[in-house]
């Protein structure tokens, strides 16, 4: 199961009632080694069943604990998203 899932297989799955829903992660990693910089991390799923998701990690100059590249990471989440789904994330928040 584990190679199955290395490879980009669905080892088990629920079933969620909203089809059109992306599920958003975000942490932030202050690093010793790369003095004043920090590395923040953020992950979405991009599919019905939550078991497709992408990932950017984007480093920042300041020790906050949010990026200040959060909406170009997010961005970029929205084009791994439209390439699965038929509608942008901006159509569904449009027509809510």
């Amino acid at each position: 199961m584990q190679v199955t899932a290395k490879l980009g297989g669905v080892p088990w799955a629920i079933n969620v009632p909203l089809k059109k829903m992306m599920v958003v992660g975000f942490d932030v990693y202050h690093c010793s080694d790369r003095k004043g910089e920090s590395a923040g991390a953020l992950v979405a799923t991009s599919d019905p069943g939550l078991t497709q998701y992408s990932s950017v990690v984007s480093f920042h100059k300041d020790k906050s604990e949010l990026s200040s590249k959060l909406c170009l990471d997010m961005t970029g989440n929205d084009s791994f998203w439209l390439n699965i789904n038929t509608c942008t994330l901006f159509d569904i928040i449009r027509n809510s």
